[in-house]
């Protein structure tokens, strides 16, 4: 699967490949840790949307996220699942947790080119 660009049709088989949780027991519990794009996504439009973020919530849902996906696997599976609006504060804790892609990556080639989001990075660099 290499660097071909996901796409809704090879993103669950790269995800499948890419899983890598030993204690996993079941196909619910993938599915559990595949929807944490979801939940990620939520908090960071809450932002974007209200202004609130839990911070250390992300980070743990980032954490867990590339615990079993990979760093470099998950964070180009998270890019796939972001809206471009929010891409700014997800850089943010990319940065914060040293997961920024060494490279462009085909599902957020901008990546290195967009400014964090100042305030959430002073956030997380006083935690």
């Amino acid at each position: 699967m290499g660097d071909k660009q996901l796409n809704d049709e090879n993103y669950l088989i790269f995800a499948m490949r890419h899983y890598n949780n030993p204690s996993c027991q079941d196909i619910s519990e993938f599915q559990n840790d595949l929807n944490r794009t979801v939940y990620i996504k939520r908090h960071l439009k809450k932002y974007v949307r209200c202004g609130e973020i839990k911070e250390r919530l992300l980070i743990n849902q980032l954490i867990i996220f590339t615990n079993v996906f990979g760093i470099v696997d998950g964070v180009r599976m998270i890019c796939y699942k972001m809206d471009e609006e929010l891409m700014p504060t997800l850089k943010s804790f990319l940065v914060y947790l040293q997961y920024m892609p060494k490279c462009d990556i085909p599902e957020a080639p901008q990546l290195h080119d967009i400014a964090h989001d100042g305030m959430v990075f002073g956030r997380l660099s006083s935690i």
